[in-house]
Order: structure tokens, then C-alpha cells, then sequence
């Protein structure tokens, strides 16, 4: 399957930290929810990456974020 990955941000207060977003083709009918990802600083980041394109390849949007950038 094929998807969109789009770098981003996510704004929470004052601050804000990068993202990933996994979007599902658009001739896939998307899933009504959302997977959401974050990981730490010690947390090997390359361990959700499938995860999250796995249930994009599903039709569920998901996204991914560093949790120690907003704290």
C-alpha cells in the first residue's frame, strides 16, 4: 500500500515539538480513530515507525511524536 508521511508539528501551550504523520491513501476508506505514538529520549524511535505504517497500510491515520520535547 502506499501513504502519505508528512513532517510537522504539534503546538501544546507555548511550546512545540515534531511529528510524523502516517495518512492512508486517500482511495482507502480511512478508519474513524487515530493512532497516536509518542517516544522518549531513550526510546529506540525506529520501533514505532512500523507500527504506525502498518495501521496506515490498515486505513487508520496515524501519528508520531517526541514526548520529551513538551515536558
Amino acid at each position: 500500500m502506499q501513504m502519505k508521511i508528512l513532517k510537522d508539528t504539534l503546538s501544546y501551550f507555548d511550546q512545540k515539538t515534531n511529528c510524523l504523520s502516517f495518512i492512508p491513501q486517500s482511495s482507502q476508506k480511512f478508519k474513524s480513530s487515530l493512532a497516536v505514538f509518542g517516544h522518549g529520549y531513550t526510546a529506540d524511535k525506529s520501533s514505532i515507525l512500523s507500527w504506525a505504517s502498518k495501521l496506515a497500510d490498515e486505513g487508520m491515520p496515524a501519528i508520531i511524536f517526541d514526548w520529551l520535547d513538551i515536558i
